[in-house]
């Protein structure tokens, strides 16, 4: 879900440009796919996506209200 909003948003002109490097702080970090990482630093800087109780919970499957 990250990645699709994500490509949205470049195709707009926005997101990151150049260089960049932000660390994510969550406890499953490592669950985040290699093509995801970008979206999900995005998502979380502009509080689009937050997680919850330490967890981004990247292999979660997304509800339609939550897509919504």
């Amino acid at each position: 879900m990250a990645t699709i909003l994500y490509r949205y948003v470049q195709y707009k002109g926005e997101g990151f440009v150049g260089m960049w490097m932000f660390r994510l702080n969550y406890s499953d970090v490592a669950e985040i796919a290699e093509y995801a990482y970008e979206p999900l630093c995005w998502m979380t800087m502009h509080k689009i996506m937050q997680g919850e109780d330490g967890q981004l919970k990247p292999q979660k499957i997304a509800t339609r209200a939550e897509m919504a």
